[in-house]
Parts: structure tokens; sequence; C-alpha cells
């Protein structure tokens, strides 16, 4: 499973079926949140659940704003991170 569209089994993954969804998306426009303030938002919550903060590749070598002077395809994948430096997907 490669995790782009989970849609033939939703109905089996809702978390809370029985509650509306809550779209934040409004409130981060409002508050002005960045693509990188919200990766460093998401690493804060990983180190306050005793997990590693990202290696320095990681943030050297991410992009975080898609490009406009180029073409690049980016689309959520998981892959190996034994190597504990850069958890990209290089090709």
């Amino acid at each position: 499973m490669w995790a782009q569209s989970w849609d033939n089994i939703y109905d089996l993954m809702v978390p809370y079926p029985h509650r509306s969804s809550v779209d934040v998306t409004p409130t981060m426009k409002v508050i002005g949140l960045t693509p990188l303030e919200m990766v460093k938002m998401a690493e804060d919550f990983f180190i306050s659940i005793n997990l590693t903060e990202m290696p320095p590749e990681f943030w050297k070598n991410s992009i975080f704003i898609k490009p406009t002077d180029r073409d690049i395809i980016c689309h959520a994948s998981a892959w190996d991170m034994c190597d504990q430096k850069d958890f990209r997907y290089n090709i």
C-alpha cells in the first residue's frame, strides 16, 4: 500500500466515525503558518514524545515549497530510515 488513497477502507479506518471532521486549514491561513513552520511544529511534537530531532541533512536537502523554476515530482511514500541521516528517498 502506497498510502496515496485509502478511500476503499476509509469506513474501516475513520478514527471517530460518529464525530464530524475538523478542518484546521482556515486557522492556519489566518495565522499565516508557513510550510517550514508546519514541519518544525511536527518535529517539536515528535521530540516532545521522546523521538530524535531531524538531522542537519534533512533540513539542508528537503524541499518544503514546490519550486516555480522547474518541475519536480513529490508524492508521499515511506522508505527505509536505517541510515539515521537522510530520511528522504533519492532516485
